[in-house]
């Protein structure tokens, strides 16, 4: 008794919260066009016929700080018992992802084999009642099952007697082509457009700060907006260089 006691206190820490976006780029509240996306996610993530819902866009359109928005959002709604955020990127790294998603759930792996830490997260996951899994930049399909992420499929979803899928568990998808989510076999995809010219310019404003009111700079000013291609990322990031 006392060995399973010393194992359990060994095993899962105190869970990490997903790093809630800046007050300087947590804007898409003030944005129409990204507001408007984020009701309709919020709402499919609310629904219980929906287990994998996905969003496309081109890079630097604001996926990731959109990502972190809808993670702080569910957790203040309490939607899910808990919400965890993993990045895939281009060379999905099976190991890290595993270690992003144990983290945030206070699980310490002492398996040394990918397949052990996948059964080990699978077996976590479904102790939540709840969870939301986020998977950031997806490039290519991923095998859900190599990383230990428990989602029915179809076949499994009308077979009632199958008792290893989490019912709770629900993903949701980010990536830049939407063939990609259609692999991953999502229910519902949403894009999320580029800024339009007043979004990009109010977005820019924000960085800027005051300067941006110097009649001298507003036509450079202007310049820079444009070169932006009403990309988050590009006009966030701008230093006046």
């Amino acid at each position: 008794m006392s060995t399973r006691r010393e194992t359990d206190s060994i095993g899962y820490l105190p869970a990490l919260q997903v790093i809630r976006p800046s007050t300087t780029l947590r804007s898409n509240e003030r944005f129409e066009s990204r507001h408007s996306v984020m009701m309709q996610i919020m709402r499919a993530l609310s629904d219980s016929k929906l287990s994998k819902i996905g969003v496309y866009a081109l890079g630097g359109v604001g996926k990731t700080t959109l990502m972190k928005e809808i993670a702080a959002e569910v957790r203040d709604d309490k939607l899910f018992n808990a919400v965890v955020m993993a990045f895939v990127t281009k060379s999905p790294d099976i190991t890290r992802i595993q270690e992003e998603i144990a983290d945030q759930l206070g699980l310490q792996f002492g398996e040394k084999s990918s397949f052990g830490r996948a059964c080990r997260l699978h077996d976590r996951i479904k102790r939540e009642k709840s969870i939301l899994i986020i998977l950031d930049d997806l490039y290519t399909r991923l095998n859900l099952e190599k990383v230990g992420v428990p989602i029915r499929d179809a076949q499994e979803y009308l077979n009632r007697e199958i008792k290893s899928i989490h019912p709770g568990c629900k993903l949701f998808l980010t990536s830049r082509n939407r063939e990609v989510l259609q692999e991953m076999e999502t229910e519902e995809d949403f894009r999320l457009e580029v800024l339009n010219q007043t979004e990009k310019w109010n977005l820019f404003a924000d960085m800027v700060g005051e300067a941006i009111k110097d009649p001298s700079l507003q036509s450079i000013a202007i310049e820079v907006a444009k070169k932006c291609n009403s990309l988050p990322v590009l006009v966030a990031t701008w230093q006046g260089h």
